[in-house]
């Protein structure tokens, strides 16, 4: 689907983590410290929505939980 990774924060619980996040036909994957793969198979549902101040935000709801990313806004000054 697609080689690009975007730099992400994402929550597990309510501990916030920085990583790359890349999707595949097959694999949503999360690349940090604390790394996840989500196969696309047991995703239950995602919400995309924005946080004025704060970025894009995705919901993924799969089998073993929830995740949110969020993607920061670009900084202009």
């Amino acid at each position: 689907m697609t080689d690009r990774t975007y730099r992400v924060m994402y929550y597990v619980g309510r501990k916030a983590l920085e990583g790359n996040a890349s999707l595949t036909q097959d694999v949503l994957t999360i690349i940090a410290p604390t790394s996840v793969e989500l196969p696309l198979r047991e995703l239950h549902d995602a919400e995309l929505f924005r946080l004025h101040g704060l970025g894009r935000c995705i919901r993924i709801s799969h089998a073993k939980g929830t995740n949110l990313l969020v993607t920061p806004e670009q900084q202009t000054h």
